[in-house]
């Protein structure tokens, strides 16, 4: 009996250490706020776009940063720049733009956030009931700018294929890794340019400093896929914490050694390695039909 006594409370007192060691950060919510400069469900014809009232934009909107917050970890994110606030503001406009765009968070008083987003109906329309768009913004405005805008970029893209109606690829084919399907279409884009272009977009990949391209070139949209798979691969070998810890707080290229161990130079050798090893487990005309089935169910439902 006195064994089991002592065995009781050395277990007990473990118990009691490990649980005043750390303690959960309750996760809160801020309450948004929508100021539109038009009311574009008035003036466009958004019925067969992702969102077809202004209730399922901000009720997507709402959803998509809850799964964003729980994909990245990222909960109260928004005190990382030692704000403590109640409210965001968003500005939202639409426009006949290739692009959408936003701005990083701003303060507008004590306890309100405010930031912009700039949403391309282009791409709304071109969606055929898909979003492509708006959990990437949402991730710009959540994770604040990088020293790299690549990895910015690139995990804005990882998060846009995970968060939102656009993976209906994933909901049909599991199985399916969004790598695979870059693998697989690398072919048609590479075919563009020659090996010298390739070889310096893929050098820019995760490198310090802002836009190398401009907005809708081929090159832009090339470097855009190599800085998703980079930050793919970073996420695999390294986890999403120590991903965003570069990503989120690193200041210069030097910090790829402060957070990874690696330069970038080294780190890239083994990317291009895991790249290479790749092996899509589907074929490209398997891709095609489950993109052309999913246009046709969607008009079919109009």
């Amino acid at each position: 009996m006195k064994i089991n006594r002592v065995l009781f409370f050395a277990m007990l007192c473990i118990l009691l250490f490990a649980g005043c060691g750390k303690k959960e950060v309750p996760h809160k919510e801020l309450n948004l706020e929508f100021y539109y400069v038009a009311d574009y469900w008035d003036s466009y014809d958004l019925s067969k776009s992702a969102f077809p009232s202004r209730e399922a934009f901000e009720s997507a909107t709402a959803q998509y940063m809850k799964e964003i917050e729980e994909l990245l970890g990222i909960y109260n994110w928004w005190e990382k720049s030692g704000v403590q606030a109640d409210t965001l503001e968003f500005s939202v406009e639409m426009g006949r733009i290739g692009h959408s765009g936003t701005n990083y968070l701003g303060k507008t008083s004590d306890k309100r956030l405010n930031s912009n987003l700039v949403l391309s109906l282009k791409a709304l329309e071109a969606g055929h009931g898909a979003d492509a768009l708006l959990a990437h913004e949402l991730t710009h405005i959540m994770c604040g700018p990088s020293f790299s805008q690549s990895l910015e970029e690139g995990l804005c893209d990882y998060v846009n294929y995970r968060v939102g109606m656009v993976s209906y690829i994933w909901d049909e084919r599991p199985d399916w890794t969004r790598v695979e399907i870059f693998k697989l279409l690398f072919p048609r884009y590479l075919k563009a340019f020659s090996q010298d272009e390739q070889d310096k977009i893929i050098e820019k990949v995760g490198q310090e400093g802002g836009y190398p391209y401009g907005y809708e070139t081929a090159n832009s949209r090339l470097w855009y896929f190599y800085s998703e798979l980079f930050v793919e691969y970073l996420v695999e070998k390294y986890g999403m914490e120590t991903t965003l810890n570069l990503i989120r707080n690193g200041e210069t290229e030097d910090d790829y050694v402060k957070y990874l161990g690696q330069t970038l130079e080294q780190v890239k050798e083994d990317w291009h390695v895991w790249m290479d090893e790749i092996e899509p487990s589907m074929s490209l005309k398997e891709l095609d039909d489950l993109e052309q089935e999913n246009i046709k169910k969607f008009d079919a439902a109009e």
